[in-house]
C-alpha cells in the first residue's frame, strides 16, 4: 500500500488487536495513544503518513516535545511510547513498513536530568542582539524580557492578546494547559516595555500581542523559537540551549533565588502540581544548604560538653599489620 493513512492503519491495528481479544480497555488504550501521536505530529506540522514518520521525528517532535513543552512526566511519556511502539511493530510485522521508526528510538531513562538555564554573562549577551531601532528588534526584546517576566510557555506568548492585558492590575491572562486560564504578572519596568512596544505597532488591528513584520500575522511558535535560536548564535552562547523553555527554567531559578513562594511561582507557571516547582526549589535554593550548616547533627555535635570529633590519621600499614583494628 503505498499510500497508508494514519488512520487507517489504525483502524488496521486496531482489527489486529481485537482478533487477539484484548480487553475493551486496553484497545482504548492504543486509540488513546496514537490519537496523542497524531495529534503531536499535526500541531507541529509534521506529516502523519505512517511512512513518513521517522525515528527523528519520534524523538523530536514527540518525546522531547513532551518533555520540554508539555512537561509531562517520563512515566507517562513511557506510556505513549509503548502504544506507539506496539503500533509500528504490527506495521511492520505485516508488511505495511519495511521498518519501524523505533528501531533507533530509546527510551527516556527515568532520571531528572540538569535544568539548564542562562546566567548573567549569557542573558546579557542575549538581550544585546535584537536592534532595538527596528520593529523586528523592538518586539524581540519585548517578547525576551516578558518571557524572563512571567515564565510562560512557548504556545501561552504566541497566543496572547492586546486585549489579555490588564493595566489596572498589571496582569495577563493566558490559556495554559487544557485551555485553563491563569494570570501573570508584570512589575513597572515590564510595564514601560510593552507600552513601548504597542507604540510601535499601533496601526496594527491583529489581535495578537507579537506579530510579524511585513504581514501582520500573529507570531508562531516556531518563529519565536527560530528567532532566539538565531539570537544564541550571534551572542556566540554555548553549553545552553537556546530555546523559549531556558528562558522559563531561568525565570524559574531567579524567581527562587529572590525568594518566591512554592505557591506563588506554581501559579505563575502553570503547573497542576507541585512536583516542578520542588525540583527548582532544590536545584536553585541556597536556603536548604544554609539551613543544613544550623542543624547539621555532626558538624554541632559535642557543643554542650567541648567534645571535639578528631579523624584518625590512615596509614597503609595499618591494613596489613592489624586488620582487626580496622575491620
Amino acid at each position: 500500500m503505498d499510500k497508508l493513512t494514519f488512520g487507517i492503519a489504525v483502524d488496521l491495528f486496531i482489527k489486529d488487536r481485537k482478533s487477539e481479544n484484548l480487553s475493551p480497555e486496553t484497545l482504548q488504550f492504543y486509540r488513546d495513544k496514537l490519537r496523542k501521536l497524531q495529534q503531536l505530529l499535526d500541531k507541529q506540522g509534521k506529516s502523519t503518513y505512517p511512512q513518513e514518520i521517522s525515528s527523528k521525528e519520534i524523538k523530536e517532535n514527540g518525546i522531547l516535545y513532551m518533555m520540554e513543552e508539555e512537561e509531562l512526566q517520563i512515566s507517562t511519556i513511557h506510556t505513549y511510547l509503548r502504544g506507539w511502539k506496539a503500533f509500528f511493530n504490527f506495521l511492520v510485522r505485516d508488511e505495511y513498513l519495511s521498518v519501524s521508526p523505533f528501531k533507533k528510538v530509546k527510551m527516556p531513562k527515568f532520571r531528572r536530568k540538569i535544568i539548564q538555564t542562562f546566567d548573567e554573562d549569557q542573558l546579557v549577551a542575549l538581550l544585546e542582539q535584537p536592534k532595538k531601532n527596528t520593529f523586528a528588534g523592538v518586539r524581540d526584546y519585548t517578547l525576551i524580557m516578558l518571557f524572563l517576566e512571567t515564565g510562560v510557555r512557548v504556545r501561552e506568548m504566541s497566543e496572547i492578546k492586546v486585549s489579555d492585558i490588564n493595566w489596572e492590575r498589571n496582569s495577563i491572562t493566558v490559556r495554559g494547559k487544557g485551555d485553563k486560564e491563569r494570570f501573570v504578572y508584570f512589575q513597572e519596568k515590564m510595564r514601560q516595555l510593552l507600552l513601548q512596544y504597542l507604540q510601535f505597532r499601533s496601526n496594527s488591528h491583529t489581535p495578537e500581542l507579537f506579530i510579524t513584520t511585513h504581514d501582520e500575522a500573529p507570531l508562531c511558535r516556531r518563529e519565536i523559537q527560530h528567532r532566539l535560536n538565531h539570537y544564541g548564535k550571534m551572542a556566540g552562547i554555548t553549553g545552553v540551549r537556546v530555546s523559549p523553555h531556558t528562558l522559563r527554567h531561568t525565570f524559574a531559578r531567579m524567581s527562587v533565588k529572590n525568594k518566591a513562594g512554592l505557591f506563588a511561582l506554581q501559579s505563575m507557571l502553570g503547573h497542576s502540581t507541585l512536583n516542578q516547582v520542588l525540583t527548582y526549589v532544590n536545584l536553585f535554593s541556597d536556603e536548604i544548604k544554609n539551613e543544613h550548616k544550623k542543624f547539621s547533627p555532626l558538624q554541632n555535635f559535642g557543643q554542650d560538653n567541648n567534645h571535639d570529633i578528631n579523624i584518625l590519621p590512615f596509614k597503609q600499614r595499618d591494613r596489613k599489620d592489624n586488620n582487626t583494628y580496622l575491620a
